[in-house]
């Protein structure tokens, strides 16, 4: 693990140096760069239709990424960041359909995977996503309830990727079913 000091500062995490890109077409191979980082996070778009603060904790999740390039440790927290803007974003289209995210008593905080699934009563969220929102929710659980630390470094970009497809995804089915 880097321990930052004013002179690795502004420099990449040792870790970073052992992965390689490659240019399917011409062959052609290099180590990874803070460029090649960037492209990566660039690729991550955000639905117009997505509130404004469900983009911020976005944009903090592909801060956290670019960021990754100087400490290891980032990709991972900015894999941990996108399920926080899932939970937000499921919360939010939730009391949106339901006025509250609270149970019919008022009392008690639903849980996220009860939150999914009467979303999923509702239409709100199509059926056949139930195991990709089930399987996000358990990846969620298993960061924010670990029994060890995890470092996913660069493998994070996939998992980023794909949530916030899904949260640009649920936000699009709310616009068409209103």
């Amino acid at each position: 693990m880097k321990k930052i000091t004013t002179e690795n500062y502004y420099k990449p995490d040792d870790i970073i140096k052992n992965f390689g890109a490659v240019n399917f077409e011409t062959g052609e191979q290099w180590a990874v760069t803070e460029d090649d980082i960037l492209n990566f996070v660039d690729k991550i778009t955000i639905d117009e239709l997505v509130p404004d603060d469900i983009k911020e904790l976005i944009e903090v999740s592909k801060a956290l990424y670019a960021y990754g390039y100087l400490y290891w440790t980032f990709f991972t927290l900015s894999q941990e960041q996108s399920y926080k803007a899932f939970e937000a974003a499921i919360s939010g289209v939730h009391k949106r359909v339901y006025g509250s995210n609270f149970s019919t008593r008022g009392k008690k905080r639903l849980q996220l995977s009860d939150m999914i699934q009467k979303l999923i009563n509702s239409g709100n969220i199509p059926h056949e996503k139930k195991a990709r929102y089930d399987a996000i929710r358990e990846l969620r659980n298993m960061s924010f309830h670990p029994s060890m630390q995890s470092q996913w470094g660069l493998v994070a970009y996939d998992t980023v990727f794909q949530v916030i497809e899904e949260i640009n995804s649920l936000f699009q089915t709310l616009e068409k079913q209103n």
